[in-house]
């Protein structure tokens, strides 16, 4: 701002340590006594030890560097979770810190007490420089393919990946079919089958990825009461691009299949079918198929990895079934 100017270190957590006492209204002639040799107007003396507070952007949270003092009996003792170092916090009491190094935000972890914290850290705002570098090329107005393309890239060959890289990759995925329905608009027949296919390709590889079970600790960052939200838009990401082969070459047969997901867009041939068919060996488990009905419209089918159901459970609650 105008006082402070410019942020000359973006990304990196700034501390201030402040000094405080609740008083009265000061006697006339009063003037604070600094601690110590002065380094800042705000440093006052006082007998109550310092709160150290870090702040990136708006958002202000407990620093890793604040020293707390709470017994087993009245908290949670510290600790060390997803690459951060939680402090011994308080009974009740919710702990802030920033994010793991090499990703930006704030994570969170609530302290139930006494020695126990309540399931797992939220690390739901903890996002690596990339992504937020992908959404940049989308404003940009970069090929849908391309950009989808890094995605893949990038979730496959990052050694680790938290929640906020989850949440915001599948809205990525999400925006990016909207877009490459924008852009096809402006294709030639022939231009559009390579470009549809290949784009289908790298989406049902993104969502496959996103359900590997070695990132299944990303989504232990996200809170489970939001888990189900995030895992509708591998759906909807994936049944999108399954729209937009249908939509493109609509007298052809599609199929994808992937670790996690199987896809077929099959064209309006007025036939029953049954799907899945001839799956390779990865899915040698899956026995079962469903059969599809005559119809003289196109079908898009999807076959998801157990994991995703994992993902998609209800949130416990009082249900009422009706019986007739």
């Amino acid at each position: 701002n105008s006082v402070f100017g410019g942020d000359p270190c973006p990304d990196t957590f700034k501390y201030l340590e402040v000094r405080k006492k609740c008083v009265a209204d000061p006697p006339d002639g009063y003037v604070p006594r600094p601690s110590r040799p002065a380094t800042s107007p705000a440093s006052f003396h006082t007998d109550s030890p310092p709160t150290v507070t870090a702040t990136s952007g708006p958002t202000a949270i407990t620093s890793p560097f604040a020293e707390t003092t709470v017994s087993p009996e009245s908290g949670c003792p510290s600790t060390q979770r997803r690459n951060i170092q939680w402090p011994a916090t308080a009974s009740d009491k919710r702990s802030s810190q920033p994010c793991p190094n090499g990703t930006v935000g704030t994570a969170h972890w609530y302290c139930e007490g006494p020695s126990k914290w309540r399931g797992q850290p939220d690390l739901s705002d903890c996002t690596s420089p990339w992504v937020n570098e992908l959404y940049d090329l989308l404003k940009m107005g970069g090929p849908a393919g391309d950009i989808l393309a890094l995605v893949s890239g990038n979730l496959i060959g990052q050694d680790k990946v938290y929640g906020g890289d989850v949440i915001k990759s599948i809205d990525l995925l999400n925006v990016l079919v909207q877009r490459q329905e924008e852009q096809l608009s402006n294709m030639t027949q022939g231009e559009k089958k390579g470009v549809v296919t290949n784009f289908t390709q790298t989406m049902t590889l993104c969502g496959s990825t996103l359900l590997r079970s070695d990132i299944g600790s990303a989504w232990d960052d996200i809170p489970e009461k939001n888990r189900s939200q995030v895992a509708t838009g591998v759906i909807g990401s994936a049944e999108g691009s399954g729209f937009l082969v249908a939509k493109s070459i609509p007298d052809e047969i599609f199929s994808s299949v992937r670790e996690n997901i199987v896809m077929e867009v099959l064209p309006a041939t007025g036939d029953s079918r049954r799907f899945p068919n001839d799956l390779s060996s990865g899915w040698t488990n899956v026995t079962d198929s469903v059969s599809l009905p005559a119809t003289k419209q196109q079908v898009v089918a999807l076959l998801y990895s157990s994991s995703l159901g994992t993902y998609l459970k209800p949130k416990a609650a009082d249900r009422t079934v009706n019986s007739r």
